[in-house]
């Protein structure tokens, strides 16, 4: 029988984690219906992945496993690290939710921190790379909101 090794539940707890959010919000939205926030929350998340990828893209800062020398937890591409998408998606799916419900957003914030500590923690980004995944995700939320203030 395979046992799951502590290294990998703290390397692989990044994906747990967006699941865990992407499920919650999901089942909020089924308990609750709404659609709105739902929508918001989704396509923030998506934003923030596709402008967190053109910023990589543009800007190569390298992994911190690759400026230290050691071995990450987990297997990575040679591929930048600035902004963590991983961070990005979480907070993109959790701060639309916290700006309109505080109690429920909350919890996805929470859940959105662990997501962020957890890639450091596997040695594949550092404070400032989930700092920008944060700042990202921040920006298109308030965004969002200002939009659908006016609508």
């Amino acid at each position: 029988m395979y046992m799951l090794t502590i290294d990998e539940l703290v390397a692989n707890s990044g994906n747990y984690l967006l699941i865990a959010l992407v499920f919650l919000v999901l089942s909020n939205w089924l308990k609750y219906r709404r659609t709105r926030l739902l929508l918001t929350s989704l396509v923030c998340a998506g934003v923030a992945l596709v402008l967190g990828m053109v910023i990589k893209n543009l800007f190569y800062v390298p992994r911190p496993y690759i400026v230290s020398g050691t071995t990450p937890l987990i297997p990575y591409l040679l591929d930048g690290s600035f902004p963590s998408l991983h961070t990005a998606i979480a907070f993109g799916l959790s701060l639309p939710v916290f700006l309109r419900e505080r109690k429920f957003g909350f919890i996805l914030v929470f859940l959105s921190l662990l997501t962020a500590f957890s890639r450091i923690i596997a040695g594949v980004h550092t404070l400032t790379d989930v700092l920008g995944g944060f700042v990202i995700s921040l920006l298109i939320s308030l965004f969002s909101r200002i939009d659908s203030c006016h609508s």
